[in-house]
């Protein structure tokens, strides 16, 4: 009985001590002009940042007072980049008028945007095992 113990105690103590491999982002998306809508939210790494249909996590999200919260959790520790969209229509897709986005967008670290998308270094941040990183990410309407 004394060994079973032991043997039990000595397989657990590796998982107890054994600190979290995994990190979290808690993101808050603000600034929105209405609570029209979803938004939809890309999570990406630098070899697939901005392919809309392959984030390595994604979501829409309801807007309650002008804000959209979201908790991206098991994450492994890296450089990650988010894109935001203000999807007023719930369409699925970003709409146009005259080459200029009708509806708001955003990305991780608020770059200034132009007339070409920013780049993922502009976008990255990291992601530290058994950390939860805070982003708040401002909407962007031209």
């Amino acid at each position: 009985m004394h060994i079973l113990f032991s043997m039990l105690l000595f397989c657990f103590a590796g998982t107890i001590n054994e600190p979290n491999s995994t990190g979290a982002i808690s993101a808050q998306v603000v600034g929105m002009r209405n609570n029209t809508g979803v938004i939809r939210i890309g999570l990406y790494t630098k070899s697939n940042f901005l392919e809309v249909q392959n984030p390595l996590f994604g979501t829409r999200l309801p807007i309650q007072n002008g804000k959209a919260f979201k908790l991206v959790e098991n994450l492994p520790p890296g450089k990650y980049a988010m894109s935001v969209l203000h999807d007023e229509n719930d369409n699925n897709e970003m709409d146009f008028r005259f080459f200029m986005p009708t509806e708001g967008c955003g990305f991780t670290n608020n770059p200034k945007l132009f007339l070409s998308r920013p780049s993922f270094e502009t976008c990255c941040f990291e992601v530290k095992a058994g950390v939860t990183s805070t982003v708040q990410i401002q909407m962007k309407y031209f």
